[in-house]
């Protein structure tokens, strides 16, 4: 899969999470997990197509904040990376 459809449907993805969550409480402790688990679903997904999800080390994160780790990793990402 080109690396602009996975984009594409990583970020179709990440509006419809956006739309489905509830929300949630924000809890320090586990920002640090809940966002490398984030850059590696990010990474899988422009890779091999993954779906995006909410992570289970994002239990206690609100979702502001999931939201804006998303969209910083798959900013970061779909710019640096190229079509093979």
């Amino acid at each position: 899969m080109h690396t602009r459809t996975v984009t594409v449907a990583a970020l179709l993805a990440l509006a419809a999470l956006a739309a489905l969550t509830g929300c949630g409480s924000d809890d320090k402790a586990a920002t640090a997990a809940c966002k490398a688990a984030i850059e590696q679903q990010v990474l899988n997904a422009m890779k091999e197509g993954q779906h995006l999800f909410r992570p289970a080390e994002c239990d206690g994160v609100d979702d502001a904040t999931v939201r804006a780790y998303r969209a910083e990793f798959v900013g970061r990402h779909a710019t640096t990376s190229t079509t093979p």
